[in-house]
């Protein structure tokens, strides 16, 4: 058996996930009693992105050894990987209680704050993780993103380097990098950190991003529209809340304003019309932006399938409103110009009619919600067209202004900052 054993850590040491499962099962046949075997088997299943039989298997070895670190390890990033951060946090909370000195299981909880967007209390077990091993590459570029993420400078340039220090080419430290440059705006260094890290790992998933958002980000609005997301993403619900409704009602005075007094109209209107323009951008920009990737054969690798579809969906909206303006121009029928302003303003749901962030239930939500608005739209436009009747009309654009708010509430509940 022994012989065996040491036959399955070559093979999953050489990624043979499948070889190694072969084998392994066999050994469990004949010995079903030696756990470690099984914990192998769940190896070579995680390799295959089997998570769910892995998981079963770990639960059965976790039961029969509950004190036994690998085993309870393990079974945590299974959990993390499918989103359950408590179940995981509570292991690696027992882990530390058997050692309290190992920087791993601060890097697990680091990842869990992380994703939780706890920022803070993910950067001081990132920090607890390097008082234990200060040459920790994990908790360095976990310090790093974070830092990179809330604006802090102080020390940021240190971590960067002692993480390039430690491995010059590890491609999720050069694609971090990459992170912190396009995060201060440095777009064309940051193309080139990307460039790197997927030279060295074609398939590394940050660099990808990265590279996309760099690659949009030459365009100065989508750079205004990115260094904004970021801003927000310090906030927490509360004042992400605050700073929309806040922009809304400066909007409806400052119209109100310039309705009522015409002398302050050339000067308000336009900031109206800016500040409205700002608004439909921050809906439109990253669809128009994945559509223009989308054009480009080396740029529509870099986007997901969600990202490619709703591209698609955003450019047959923006073709029809250009015809449907440019035959307003040429028949002078008022209907085209209500058609051109409606399938302009349809971009807005349908640039989210596709989006792996939202949750199944939102996702269908949000879905079913641009089929009431896009159907009652081309419905209204033959309703008018036939009849006169502006009702359908009406509801569409109610549904429009209802969506940005709906929308509003679910990115703010999943990406706001959290600070309990």
């Amino acid at each position: 058996m022994i012989r065996e054993l040491q036959r399955a850590e070559v093979l999953l040491n050489q990624k043979r996930y499948v070889d190694a499962e072969k084998m392994l099962r066999g050994v469990i046949q004949n010995y079903p009693e030696i756990s470690i075997t099984k914990y192998y088997l769940a190896v070579a299943l995680l390799g295959q992105n089997r998570n769910e039989e892995a998981e079963t298997i770990l639960r059965i070895i976790v039961g029969e050894e509950p004190e036994n670190a690998s085993y309870l390890q393990m079974l945590a990033e299974v959990e993390i990987d499918r989103e359950d951060y408590d179940g995981a946090e509570d292991k690696i909370k027992h882990l530390l209680k058997m050692n309290p000195e190992e920087p791993d299981y601060y890097v697990m909880l680091s990842r869990i704050k992380y994703s939780q967007r706890n920022y803070d209390k993910a950067l001081d077990f990132a920090e607890n993780a390097l008082q234990h091993d200060p040459e920790n590459l994990a908790a360095l570029n976990i310090k790093v993103s974070i830092s990179s993420l809330l604006g802090k400078k102080e020390g940021l340039q240190e971590s960067v380097e002692e993480a390039l220090r430690q491995d010059p080419e590890n491609p999720y430290t050069i694609a971090n990098h990459g992170m912190t440059l396009l995060h201060q705006g440095k777009t064309d260094e940051s193309l080139n950190r990307f460039k790197e890290a997927l030279t060295i790992d074609p398939h590394n998933t940050l660099a990808k991003h990265g590279l996309a958002e760099a690659m949009k980000s030459k365009f100065w609005p989508y750079k205004m529209f990115y260094m904004m997301g970021m801003k927000m993403s310090q906030l927490s619900g509360k004042n992400m809340w605050t700073v929309i409704i806040g922009s809304y009602i400066l909007l409806r005075v400052l119209r109100s304003v310039a309705d009522k007094n015409p002398n302050l109209q050339p000067f308000l209107y336009p900031i109206v019309f800016f500040i409205a323009f700002l608004f439909i951008l921050t809906w439109v920009l990253n669809p128009l932006m994945n559509l223009y990737l989308s054009r480009n054969a080396y740029g529509r690798l870099l986007l997901d399938e969600d990202d490619l579809k709703t591209s698609k969906l955003v450019g047959i909206s923006l073709v029809t409103s250009v015809i449907m303006l440019i035959l307003y121009v040429i028949l002078k029928l008022p209907i085209f110009l209500i058609g051109g302003i409606l399938f302009f303003f349809f971009m807005i749901p349908l640039s989210h009619f596709y989006n792996s962030m939202y949750s199944d239930k939102n996702e269908k939500k949000v879905q079913w919600l641009t089929y009431g608005i896009v159907s009652s739209g081309i419905l209204g436009l033959i309703l008018m067209a036939f009849t006169g009747s502006e009702i359908l009309l009406i509801v569409s654009a109610l549904g429009i202004f209802a969506f940005q708010w709906i929308i509003n509430a679910i990115i703010i509940k999943q990406s706001a900052r959290r600070f309990e």
